[in-house]
């Protein structure tokens, strides 16, 4: 095993290699957004961050998707912005990748912003990033808008699970937007209503997240070619594997084995808690749970009602372990299932799953 030191001050990653890796595929990785009129909602107290940020003021982090770019970016006009996309992440984009902390000693590296618009790789052929027509539902999310309840709700759940102990990301802010843009045009958020592109009453906001990596399993299992893991997926893979060595205190970049061993025990318990919690997340899948085992996107949970969709949800933690390690081992998935449900029980023991469902019961 690696020998152990004092945990790196800065668990960066391999932040420079992905940045080159963007800058190099800037056409595939960067999309033009514009900064919209807005108003901020919510800032989290607990979160170290040096961003414009101030309840009830405008931040120029209230973006939205603009277009793709032609050209590669030089000089970018005042009030627009470049930010990082991956096909597999539709309505949010990477804003930076720069290490800061909260109030409980937690590190994040990843900021992102969530309900900036609908983007897509231009078709299946190419690598193209490419902006779509607010008005239309996706399955992303309509116009890849994000309501403003669904946002706090997400935010207040984050705080939840992590006093629970559960590694998620954390939400650093809600942006209402005023405005959002159609065919590269800004117009009202009234005005999207009385066109039919929004409904009535809807208040789209930004959320702004902070996460170790954003990258989700999904990520590196999309259109894995017959040679294997593509550049930017082996990349991302061993971005989160070193992040995780650095979290743990190794001196050295942990093995395929080992990482998917840890992933498969942080992903139990981490399942364990939520589930003594009472907590149902409803979508456990690969996109919903992240490289460095955080599981994520909450605007769909629920309290369990009974034991049967505690089951549904355990094999699908258990699918997403499966592909993972199909993915790296092709398909030597060996005991890493049973370190999963023995970290699931030891987290949630059977006598405290039957009096659970006793109480369930009644």
């Amino acid at each position: 095993m690696f020998e152990s030191g004092p945990k790196p001050e800065l668990p960066t990653g391999e932040a420079k290699k992905l940045g080159e890796l963007v800058s190099r595929k800037w056409q595939e990785h960067l999309l033009l957004f514009s900064q919209v009129k807005n108003r901020v909602l919510e800032v989290n107290p607990d979160i170290y961050i040096p961003l414009k940020l101030e309840e009830g003021k405008s931040s120029p982090l209230g973006l939205f998707a603009e277009a793709s770019l032609k050209r590669n970016p030089g000089v970018i006009p005042e009030r627009k912005q470049t930010l990082e996309f991956w096909p597999e992440h539709q309505r949010s984009a990477t804003l930076g990748r720069i290490i800061f902390g909260d109030k409980q000693g937690r590190i994040y590296r990843d900021i992102d912003l969530k309900g900036i618009g609908y983007v897509k790789k231009e078709s299946f052929s190419s690598n193209i990033a490419k902006v779509l027509r607010p008005g239309e539902y996706t399955e992303s999310g309509r116009m890849g808008l994000l309501q403003e309840d669904m946002a706090l709700f997400d935010r207040q759940m984050t705080e939840e699970f992590l006093k629970a102990g559960i590694r998620t990301n954390r939400v650093i802010a809600v942006i209402e937007l005023e405005e959002i843009i159609v065919n590269g045009k800004k117009i009202s958020v009234s005005e999207a209503i009385k066109a039919r592109i929004c409904e009535k009453d809807f208040h789209p906001v930004v959320e702004v997240r902070a996460f170790g990596t954003k990258a989700r399993v999904a990520d590196v299992l999309s259109v894995i070619k017959t040679g294997g893991l593509t550049e930017d997926q082996k990349l991302l893979l061993e971005d989160a594997k070193k992040l995780v060595s650095q979290e743990l205190g190794f001196q050295e970049t942990i093995s395929d084995e080992e990482y998917l061993k840890w992933f498969a025990k942080t992903l139990g318990q981490n399942m364990g808690r939520m589930h003594r919690k009472g907590w149902l997340h409803n979508y456990i899948f690969n996109h919903n749970i992240t490289l460095d085992c955080r599981i994520v996107d909450f605007d769909a949970i629920t309290k369990i009602e009974n034991k049967y969709q505690l089951v549904n949800e355990i094999m699908g933690a258990g699918s997403v372990i499966a592909e993972l390690a199909d993915s790296i081992f092709g398909h030597h998935y060996g005991s890493t299932a049973d370190l999963f449900h023995k970290s699931y029980k030891k987290a949630f023991p059977l006598k405290k799953r039957d009096k659970y469902f006793e109480l369930l019961a009644n």
